[in-house]
């Protein structure tokens, strides 16, 4: 990601799970000659992702930096500051670009044959799900609704969508 303003969290998690992340990073290259990182458990080692933990968000944030869109959403719902699950970092500027980000790296995986199928799982998820309402509400806070891609705003109202006609 990007930008004039960043803060690394990933220090958070102690050297050796940096070296497992990085470890994970490395085999998934290799597997795909260098171009794709996707990683989509629900945990690493025994670090559950979506549960409220400063090591479950440096993973995602090591993850996400590493190219993994999957990791970045759900670092930027983390991110989040006006949720109730109390997650330690929050930053409403980081959760906004790593959503949109994220958001719009899934867009284009969807033509690689090897990201499709994750995609698509990862699509029927309760937390994809919550990434595009929470997508959703950034768009409507926003005053100039141009800054925002088309394409992924499309994107994110069919999953949203989804969500409002099964419940």
């Amino acid at each position: 990601m990007t930008s004039s303003f960043h803060t690394d969290f990933t220090r958070l998690a102690s050297i050796v799970i940096q070296e497992k992340c990085e470890e994970e990073f490395q085999a998934q290259l290799k597997l795909t000659e260098g171009e794709l990182f996707l990683f989509s458990r629900e945990s690493f080692c025994g670090v559950p992702l979506d549960k409220p933990s400063a090591i479950a968000q440096a993973i995602l944030q090591y993850f996400a930096e590493s190219g993994c869109p999957i990791s970045g959403l759900l670092l930027g719902m983390s991110l989040y500051p006006y949720d109730n699950f109390g997650w330690p970092v929050k930053s409403t500027d980081l959760s906004f670009r790593y959503t949109f980000n994220s958001i719009e790296s899934l867009i284009n995986l969807k033509h690689d044959i090897r990201a499709l199928f994750i995609i698509q799982d990862f699509e029927k998820t309760e937390s994809f799900k919550t990434a595009c309402h929470l997508a959703i509400n950034f768009v409507d806070e926003i005053e100039n609704k141009n800054v925002i891609c088309p394409e992924i705003y499309r994107y994110v109202l069919r999953h949203a969508q989804i969500t409002l006609n099964i419940h």
